[in-house]
Order: structure tokens, then sequence, then C-alpha cells
């Protein structure tokens, strides 16, 4: 299928087989996005487990009352990385905001539903690349435990 020379470097699917990235491949929509253009919102609902293509995408606390900016941002993701991992848990909302943080940002996007009915039918899948993102998930509170721990005085 299309993505599945792509696929096999993103983190998540990294010890899939072929057969099972097609699987994945087929649930994959492109989207592009424009610099500061938001992907999605905190609290919005999560349908979507996404994958970063090319560019950068930001990952940022929004102040009440206040327009967005580099600032605030928590976490910067580059090529291969996913986020979006809101849409695999309850209560499906995105905690945090999301951003295209170059003049152009690629992504994959896939169905949340759709996603979970694959690991649901193929359990092998789901177990993988939901142990994969547990670990990612655990390295990304890290980062952001050890940021707030530096800007403290």
């Amino acid at each position: 299928m299309m993505f599945v020379d792509f696929l096999r470097n993103v983190e998540v699917f990294k010890l899939l087989n072929d057969q099972e990235l097609e699987m994945i491949s087929g649930l994959c929509v492109e989207k592009e996005f424009l610099q500061g253009e938001k992907l999605f919102e905190e609290g919005g609902s999560a349908d979507h487990f996404w994958i970063m293509k090319q560019g950068q995408v930001d990952l940022r606390f929004d102040l009440p009352g206040r327009v967005s900016s580099e600032e605030t941002t928590l976490l910067s993701l580059t090529g291969n990385k996913v986020f979006g991992w809101s849409s695999m848990v309850p209560p499906y909302i995105y905690k945090l905001p999301a951003y295209c943080a170059t003049p152009r940002c690629k992504v994959l996007q896939i169905k949340k539903d759709r996603l979970l009915k694959l690991f649901q039918d193929y359990p092998r899948i789901g177990y993988q690349v939901m142990a994969d993102l547990i670990e990612i998930v655990g390295n990304r509170f890290d980062l952001m435990q050890e940021s707030a721990l530096n800007a403290m005085p």
C-alpha cells in the first residue's frame, strides 16, 4: 500500500510485519497544514490518531485569554513521531492543542474507531502498538517533568 515503507519507520509500528503495516496503511489519510494552523484543540473529541510525516507540530499549553505562541510549547514533534494518543484511551479527549510550527506540515491521520476496530480484530497489532505507545507516553512525561524542573528557580 501507499504508506507501508513510511510506516516501517514510525516508532509504534516498527515491530509490525508487512501484512500488518498494509492494514494500518489502508487506514491512513494524508493531510497538510500551514504554519500556525491548529490540528486539534485541547478538550476536543480525540477522533484521530496522528503521525508526523514532514515538518513540525508543536503541542502547547494555551493560556486562557492569550493568543497561542511558541513560548507555550511543551513538546515539538518531527518526522515519524505519533501524537494524539488521547484517541486510544477514554475519555477520548485531547489533552493539549497541536499546531503546525513550520511553513507546511504533512501528517497521516487515522480515524480512532477504525484503528481500535483493527486492534480488536487483530490483537497482536493492538498489543504491539499499545505497548510501544505506553513507552512513548512515559518518555514524553519524563521529558516534560525534566523541562518543568529546569524552569524552576
